[in-house]
C-alpha cells in the first residue's frame, strides 16, 4: 500500500491544491467509517463492500460539500470510475459478493477493489432520487447500530424504506433488483445503441464489456440499467432520473420519439447524462460523428463535462477493444483543443499518453507528435505556464496546467522543453523555486532531460537533503529523467543499497524513480537492471503485484527489436529464480504481444487520419493516385498480350 504520510500534515507553503484535497478526502473517508465500520459493522471479510461502498462514495460526495471548487464530483468519475471501468473489464474479474477467505484477497479489494460498489450506490442515487436515497442510508445505520450486516440486510432495508415512500406508486424496479443485479455479478454491461435512421428508432441490447479481444462472456449477463437520455433538439443535461429501464429478460428494447424525448436522423442522442451508471456505450457510427460534430463546435457546449469526458473515456475504450475503429475516437477528441475542464481533460491524458507511447518511432514527428503538439500548444501560451501560478487563477487552471506542460514536452515542444529547462538551471543556480508547486515533477522532469550535470547534482543533493515527504515526491518521480544513463543506473543502483544517511529511500520513492525512468526514455537501462541486479531488487522492492504491473506498462515502451529480445530474456531470468509466476510471465508477455498486435492494426489508419487532419483529402488523393496508376498499367498489360 502507498506511503501516506505526505497526507498527515498541511503546511501552506508546501502542500499543493492535489494534497489538499487527497487529505480532506482521506478525513471524510475515515469520518464516514465512524457509521460504516464502526456503528455498523459486518458480518465477515466478504461484505466488505457494504461498508466501504459508502465510504468511497462519501469520500467526494460530502468533501464537495465544504470544497465546491474542486468539482470532486465529477473528479469521482473521471478519477475513480474510469480506472474502476478498466479493473472490472477483464475475464477473470469477481463479482463484488463474492467470498473471501485468505489476506491477500483482503488486501487485493482494498486496493481499489470495491469502488464498482461505491458507484453502484451512487446509480441508485441518481436512479431514485437523493432523498429517497437518504432515507435508505439512514434507516439502515438506524436500525442495524451496534450490530452487524450482511447484503440481504442491505437488500431488504431499502426495499422496505423505497416501499413506504413510494406508496402504490412504486417504480417498475425493485431496489433489492437493481442491487443484486450489480453486486452479484462480475462485470458491467456494454450497451449498444444503434439507430435506423429512416424509420426513426433506436435499438437497445446489452451484453457484458470486455476489453480483451479474444475473451467472451461464457454467462451471457446481463443488468438492470436505469437509462437517462437527450437529444440535440432537447438538450436537457439536469434530467438524470431514468426515462426508460433496460431489463435483463429483455433482448432488445426499441426506443422511438415521444413527448419527452425527439430526434430527427441529423440529431444526436446520447444516453447515461451525468455519467450516473456504471456501463459503456457504443453508437452506430453516424451518430458517432454527430456527437463529435456537436463536441467540435466549441463553446458554449450543449453537452456537459462528464459526459464530454464519457465520450473520450468510451471511445477510446471501444477503439482499444476492437469494438469501433480508432479515427472514429481520433473524431472525438480533436475537439479538446478548445477544452478548458480539467476533468475532461485528465480523461483525455491517459488516452493521450497511451498513444504517445505506441505510437513513438521514426515517424512519430511526422505524426502523433504533430498532433499531439497541435492539441496543446494554444493551451500552452494561454496557461502563462512558465510563469509563477496567478493565486487569483482558478483551481482548473491549476489542474490542466501539468497536464498541458507533460504533453506539450513529450510532443517534442521546442518552446515546452527550453523553457522548462530554463526553469531548473535557473533554479539551480540561484536556489529560487520558479517551477509550479502543482505536480511540479513534471517541470522538473523535462527540464532535467537536456540539463547539465551541474544542474543534476543540484537537485540529486537537494533531493537527499530534504526531509519533508510532500517536497521529496518531487523529485523521486522527476530526477531518473535525467538524459545520461550512466547517472541514472548510479541513482537505481542506490536505491538496492541499505539505508544510510546519505541514501535513504521509502518503498514509494524507490518505485517512483524506477517508474520514472522507463517512462521517459530508459526502458532498455531498466531491463538490465533488472537483469543484472535481480536478487537484491527482491530483497529491496519485492516481486510484489505492483511490480509485476510495472513490468506490463514496460511493455508498451518496447520499440526497438534488441529491446525486445533483452526483455523477454530478463522475464525468463525473473522466472527461473522464482522471482515471477509462470502465470505472471504470461500476463506480460501477453501484454507485449497485444501492443505489438495493435500497432500493427491501427498505426497506419491513425498516421492516414492525422495526415488528413493537416490536409484535408491527402490520403485520399494518393490512394486515387495510386489505382489510376494501376488501371494505366493493367490496361498497358492487357494491350500487350494482345
Amino acid at each position: 500500500m502507498r506511503n501516506r504520510s505526505q497526507y498527515m500534515l498541511y503546511k501552506k507553503d508546501t502542500t499543493t491544491e492535489s494534497q489538499r484535497v487527497r487529505m480532506a478526502r482521506i478525513i471524510t473517508h475515515e469520518l464516514v467509517h465512524n457509521y460504516f465500520g464502526s456503528l455498523v459493522g459486518i458480518k465477515w471479510w466478504t461484505d466488505m463492500w457494504i461498508i466501504e461502498a459508502f465510504a468511497n462514495f462519501g469520500e467526494f460526495y460530502f468533501t464537495d460539500v465544504f470544497l465546491p471548487d474542486y468539482n470532486l464530483r465529477e473528479l469521482y468519475v473521471t478519477d475513480v470510475m474510469y480506472r474502476s471501468l478498466i479493473e472490472h473489464s477483464f475475464i477473470g474479474t469477481r463479482s463484488i459478493a463474492a467470498y473471501i477467505e485468505e489476506p491477500d484477497e483482503i488486501r487485493r479489494i482494498l486496493e481499489g477493489y470495491l469502488s464498482k460498489a461505491a458507484f453502484t450506490m451512487r446509480m441508485v442515487l441518481y436512479a431514485y432520487g437523493e432523498e429517497k436515497f437518504r432515507n435508505c442510508v439512514q434507516k439502515l445505520v438506524r436500525s442495524m447500530s451496534y450490530d452487524v450486516v450482511g447484503p440481504e440486510d442491505v437488500y431488504e432495508i431499502f426495499e422496505e424504506t423505497m416501499e413506504e415512500q413510494y406508496e402504490n406508486d412504486y417504480p417498475e424496479i425493485k431496489v433489492s433488483d437493481l442491487l443484486r443485479s450489480w453486486i452479484e455479478q462480475p462485470g458491467y454491461p456494454l450497451l449498444i445503441a444503434n439507430r435506423d435512421y429512416e424509420k426513426n428508432e433506436i435499438y437497445l441490447t446489452q451484453h457484458r464489456f470486455l476489453s480483451s479481444r479474444n475473451e467472451s462472456d461464457p454467462t451471457n449477463s446481463s443488468w438492470y440499467i436505469p437509462l437517462s437520455m437527450s437529444t440535440s433538439q432537447e438538450p436537457n443535461m439536469n434530467e438524470t432520473r431514468p426515462c426508460v429501464w433496460m431489463k435483463p429478460d429483455i433482448e432488445e428494447l426499441v426506443l422511438k420519439p415521444d413527448a419527452s424525448h425527439s430526434w430527427g436522423e441529423d440529431d444526436w442522442v446520447l444516453f447515461n447524462i451525468q455519467q450516473t451508471v456504471y456501463f459503456r456505450i457504443n453508437y452506430d457510427t453516424r451518430n458517432w460523428r454527430l456527437l463529435a460534430r456537436e463536441l467540435h463546435q466549441g463553446y458554449p457546449f450543449r453537452i456537459p463535462p462528464l459526459n464530454r469526458a464519457q465520450l473520450i473515456d468510451d471511445s477510446f475504450s471501444l477503439a482499444y477493444s476492437d469494438v469501433i475503429d480508432f479515427p472514429l475516437a481520433l473524431d472525438i477528441i480533436k475537439y479538446v483543443i478548445n477544452e478548458d475542464q480539467y476533468t475532461i481533460w485528465q480523461a483525455a491524458n491517459r488516452h493521450l499518453l497511451s498513444l504517445n507511447r505506441l505510437l513513438d518511432g521514426p515517424a512519430y514527428e511526422k505524426y502523433f507528435g504533430r498532433f499531439l503538439q497541435h492539441l496543446t500548444d494554444g493551451h500552452l501560451d494561454k496557461l502563462d505556464v512558465f510563469e509563477n501560478i496567478n493565486p487569483n487563477e482558478s483551481i482548473s487552471s491549476t489542474f490542466i496546467r501539468p497536464i498541458i506542460v507533460d504533453l506539450a514536452c513529450r510532443s517534442g515542444s521546442g518552446k515546452c522543453l527550453t523553457a522548462t529547462r530554463v526553469l531548473v538551471m535557473a533554479e539551480s543556480l540561484t536556489g529560487h523555486r520558479l517551477v509550479p508547486r502543482e505536480v511540479s515533477s513534471v517541470y522538473y522532469c523535462h527540464g532535467l532531460r537536456n540539463a547539465n550535470y551541474e544542474t543534476f547534482k543540484y537537485f540529486w543533493e537537494k533531493f537527499h537533503n530534504l526531509s519533508h515527504e510532500q517536497e521529496r515526491s518531487h523529485f523521486s518521480n522527476s530526477l531518473t529523467c535525467y538524459h545520461d544513463e550512466e547517472v541514472v543506473m548510479d541513482i537505481l543502483l542506490s536505491t538496492l543499497a541499505q539505508d544510510t544517511p546519505e541514501f535513504m529511500y521509502s518503498t514509494q520513492e524507490r518505485l517512483a524513480l524506477l517508474a520514472t525512468s522507463f517512462r521517459n526514455g530508459h526502458v532498455r537501462l531498466v531491463v538490465d537492471f533488472f537483469q543484472e541486479n535481480h536478487p537484491a531488487i527482491a530483497i529491496r522492492y519485492g516481486f510484489r503485484a505492483v511490480v509485476e504491473g510495472l513490468l506490463r506498462e514496460m511493455t508498451s515502451y518496447l520499440h526497438l527489436d534488441e529491446d525486445i529480445k533483452s526483455f523477454v530474456a530478463m522475464l525468463d531470468t525473473l522466472e527461473s529464480f522464482g522471482h515471477i509466476s509462470d502465470v505472471a510471465k504470461k500476463r506480460i508477455t501477453d501484454e507485449m504481444e497485444h501492443n505489438f498486435e495493435w500497432v500493427n492494426d491501427n498505426k497506419k489508419d491513425i498516421e492516414e487520419w492525422i495526415q488528413n487532419y493537416f490536409e484535408p483529402g491527402s490520403v485520399s488523393m494518393a490512394t486515387r493516385n495510386i489505382l489510376t496508376i494501376g488501371i494505366f498499367i493493367a490496361l498497358a498489360t492487357i494491350n500487350y498480350f494482345k
